[in-house]
C-alpha cells in the first residue's frame, strides 16, 4: 500500500500563506453548506463521530485509571520528595510547639500530647500511608474488574471494539434513537 503524499498545507511553514488559507476557508465554507442543506443528518453525523471517539478513546482510557502503576520512577521519586517535605514540616510544627512552650504560651501538657500522641501517629500514618493506598488502589482496581466482568461479556477492549463496529457500521441517521 502507497503512502500517502501529504498535501501542500501539510508541509511545515506554509499553513499560513493566502492558498492553504482559501483551501481551509473552502472547506469550512463546505461543511457549513452541508450542515444547512441537512441539518439533523449533520448532527447525526456528528453524533456517530463522537460517539466512536467516546467508545475507542474516553471508555478504555476510564478504565485503565483503576489501575495506576505505582513502580514508576516518577511516583518514587514523588514520594520520596514528598515524605522528606513532610518531615521536614513536621519537625518544624514540633520546633513551633516546643518553642511555644518556652514563651509560656503552650502548656507542657500540650506538647507532652504532641510528643507521645501525635508524632507516633503522624509516623505510622507516613510509614503505613504508601501500603494503605496500595491496597485501597487495589480494591478499586478489583472491583472495577469485576462489575466490567459482570456487566460486559468479555474485556473492555472486546467491549469498545464492538462498540465501534457498530457505530461505524450503521447509518447514522438509524443510530438517533
Amino acid at each position: 500500500m502507497a503512502a500517502e503524499t501529504p498535501s501542500f498545507c501539510d508541509l511545515p511553514g506554509v499553513a499560513w500563506t493566502p492558498r492553504c488559507r482559501i483551501a481551509d476557508g473552502a472547506e469550512t465554507v463546505s461543511q457549513v453548506i452541508d450542515a444547512a442543506s441537512d441539518p439533523l443528518g449533520y448532527l447525526a453525523d456528528s453524533l456517530q463521530a463522537a460517539a466512536a471517539g467516546l467508545a475507542g478513546v474516553v471508555l478504555p482510557a476510564l478504565e485503565s485509571l483503576t489501575h495506576p502503576d505505582l513502580s514508576a520512577e516518577w511516583f518514587v521519586s514523588a514520594y520520596a520528595v514528598s515524605w522528606a517535605l513532610s518531615i521536614f514540616v513536621f519537625v518544624v510544627f514540633l520546633g513551633w510547639n516546643f518553642l511555644g512552650l518556652s514563651r509560656r504560651r503552650v502548656s507542657g501538657d500540650d506538647v507532652i500530647e504532641t510528643v507521645t500522641f501525635y508524632t507516633p501517629l503522624f509516623l505510622g500514618g507516613a510509614l503505613l500511608g504508601p501500603l494503605l493506598g496500595n491496597m485501597v488502589l487495589g480494591l478499586t482496581g478489583a472491583l472495577t474488574d469485576s462489575i466490567i466482568r459482570w456487566g460486559i461479556a468479555g474485556s473492555v477492549e472486546e467491549t469498545t471494539g464492538a462498540l465501534n463496529d457498530a457505530i461505524a457500521a450503521g447509518n447514522s441517521a438509524q443510530m438517533v434513537g
